[in-house]
């Protein structure tokens, strides 16, 4: 069996801050990686109270092969995925228009939250990027994420404000109860057309099952 981070229940996250730690410390023990590629904007018009509730997601929206990822930004395992077998992945078939990649961001709620108020200002993907990649600074959460928004070029008083209203929260848990009904019980789950693949894998496995999609 695949290895895989195990999913913290949200709301014993956000109470607990020593699961917290912990997640953060597992996170500094694999080598953080991320990916860089295009960026792509999917949501509902954006405005001062408007909540964004569509996902966002690279590569054709019409694409033949759906991969949704529901992954962790602190989870060793997701950030190896995409250093390693996703920018394969992203060539191969996101750039090609042979599959839409959608990312389900996990608890932490607070992290998974963050992201959705990057996507409100268009940089779902590049805040992801950057919490793939310095996933060790963690040391105070939301001090952290204000100042990592700063850095891939986000309003900060547009996102500051957006964090601490915990305007996505509610988003994040849904995300979280989505993944547990569709049986996700760690980090990363990937649902390539509707079929789950959990755990750690190389590109060529993931290509592999692509490949039989394609050919339907």
């Amino acid at each position: 069996m695949a290895a895989g981070c195990f999913a913290f229940p949200a709301k014993t996250i956000m109470q607990d801050k020593k699961l917290i730690i912990v997640a953060s410390v597992l996170s500094v023990l694999l080598i953080a990686g991320g990916w860089y590629y295009d960026q792509k904007f999917s949501g509902t018009e954006n405005g001062e109270g408007k909540i964004i509730t569509e996902d966002d997601y690279l590569g054709n929206p019409n694409a033949p092969v759906i991969m949704t990822a529901y992954s962790s930004y602190l989870c060793g395992y997701c950030i190896y995925f995409h250093q390693s077998a996703f920018p394969v992945l992203k060539e191969k078939y996101i750039n090609t228009g042979k599959m839409k990649f959608v990312l389900k961001p996990y608890p932490p709620t607070q992290i998974a939250a963050a992201a959705f108020c990057a996507q409100e200002q268009g940089k779902f993907w590049e805040f992801s990027d950057y919490l793939y990649n310095h996933s060790r600074e963690f040391s105070d959460f939301v001090p952290d994420l204000k100042k990592f928004a700063g850095n891939v070029g986000l309003n900060r008083e547009q996102f500051d404000a957006c964090v601490d209203s915990g305007k996505y929260n509610q988003r994040a848990n849904k995300v979280f109860e989505e993944g547990k009904s569709l049986g996700v019980t760690g980090t990363p789950t990937f649902f390539i057309n509707g079929k789950e693949k959990a755990g750690s894998f190389s590109a060529e496995e993931f290509s592999e099952i692509i490949e039989k999609e394609l050919e339907k």
